[in-house]
Parts: structure tokens; sequence; C-alpha cells
């Protein structure tokens, strides 16, 4: 696994323009070590990532008394390798956007996003003919046909009726991993939890997903906490893929 970092300066408000030319930051950046470029009056460093990056950048524009917008991502790069060690796979499906469909909240604590899903509600119907759907980015849907297979072939997976004419189930699971092995190499700024719905808080999580080996039973499709949908074996993925040759894998859970 490598890790990888975005740092963008912009002007404030954007889109005003940065205070100073953007060659002349730049060129100021790197007598410091940082090598911004400039992206349509963005600049923007793009790297391995570093934990002391963000807060050494910091202090440069403080001491230039820059009045700009800082942003910073984090993210996780897995390799073949990774996912050959990974007992669970987080998976990536086509995405659609149904406005009827209602299914987060904020928590009252931290203001994390918790989904919530009614497996009661139906739509009218799917437009779509893919044999599997993230549905608004939360959960995933699957064609009664993909449905019939994963009954067959896998353990774990529960479905539930998604539209009216029975076209399409919603994919659940019959057991969670349980509560996110938190460790502070995964986070920004570690500060516990929440005290009211458990979640980590942080400035930001870039993972992996950590998750404690004896809750897993072994079953192919599982929950996770902190994770929004299921995750996947591999056996799970080869079979997904003879449906959905388009799916792609999008992280790794680890058990510990």
């Amino acid at each position: 696994m490598m890790l990888r970092e975005m740092i963008g300066i912009e002007g404030k408000p954007f889109p005003q323009p940065l205070p100073q030319p953007a060659a002349e930051l730049i060129s100021f950046f790197r007598q410091h070590g940082h090598h911004f470029e400039d992206s349509k009056g963005t600049l923007i460093l793009n790297e391995i990532y570093a934990p002391e990056r963000w807060s050494l950048i910091q202090r440069l524009v403080e001491s230039e008394a820059l009045d700009v917008t800082m942003r910073h991502s984090i993210w996780p790069l897995f390799g073949d390798d990774d996912y050959e060690h990974a007992p669970l796979w987080v998976l990536r499906f086509p995405d659609i956007w149904i406005d009827s469909v209602r299914s987060v909240l904020k928590c009252e604590g931290c203001g994390r996003k918790i989904t919530r899903l009614n497996p009661d509600h139906r739509v009218p119907g799917v437009k779509w003919t893919k044999p599997i759907l993230s549905v608004n980015g939360h959960y995933a849907v699957v064609s009664a046909a993909l449905r019939d297979a994963m009954c067959k072939a896998l353990l774990g997976a529960v479905f539930s009726a998604f539209d009216e004419r029975e076209e399409y189930y919603l994919l659940q699971s019959r057991t969670s991993l349980g509560p996110l092995v938190c460790k502070e190499i995964d986070f920004v700024n570690f500060r516990g939890y929440c005290s009211r719905c458990g979640s980590p808080l942080s400035d930001m999580f870039f993972g992996p997903l950590r998750y404690a080996q004896r809750r897993w039973n072994g079953d192919d499709v599982v929950g996770g906490a902190f994770h929004r949908g299921q995750l996947f074996t591999r056996k799970a993925y080869d079979l997904l893929r003879e449906f959905e040759p388009a799916l792609t894998r999008d992280g790794v859970a680890l058990l510990e």
C-alpha cells in the first residue's frame, strides 16, 4: 500500500485570484522543498504522503501572511499484492441516483453522515439494466439473476426487494465485523470516539479499514462499521465480475 496526498492552495474566497502570481509562489515553496504546480490559478502538490508536510506548508503560508484557502486530502493506493493478502475487499459499482431514496442522516454528536436503510421501502422501478448498482453512493442493489447466483454460490448475503416489480434487490449482509480498529497512523489528528454514534473523531481518515479477526465468520459478504456498504471475499468478487466486467476493486479490509 502506498499513501499519496494532495495539497491545494487557492485564492480566498475561490475563485478570487491568489494574492501573488502563481509563478512567484511556486518558486517560494520550491525553495523550501515543496513542489507545487499551477492548475488554472490553484497551486497543487500531489506526492507520496509525508506526515510532516501539511504543517510545514501551513507555517510557510502563515509566515508570508498569505490570505488563501488550503485543502488537504490523503488516500491509499493498493497494488495486486495488497489484494492478494487481504481477506476482504472494497468494491466499486456503477453509480445511479434516485431522488426518491432518502437514506442518509447526520449524527447529532459529530456530524458524520450515517446511512439508515428502510428495507420495506420500494421504488417504482429502476431504469438501468446493469446487474449491480450503487444507489446514491450509499448501498448496492443487484438484479434478480445476480441475487439467485449469489444465493447459490456465496455465504452471508441478505436480500430484500428494492423495486415494486422485484427486478432489483437491496444487497445487505447477515453479519458485521463490528467497530473499526483505530490506529493513529491511519488518521490525521485522531481524537477518540463520538459519544453518540461511536464513530472515530479526526480531521481525516485514510485507512486502510481494520477490523477484529475474531468477528469474521468466513462469510463472503459482510458488513463493517464506518464503511458504507459491504465487504467481499475474492470468491464474491470473481462471481460479481462474471455479471459486471466493469466492476473495480477500491480498497481492502484488514483483520487483526
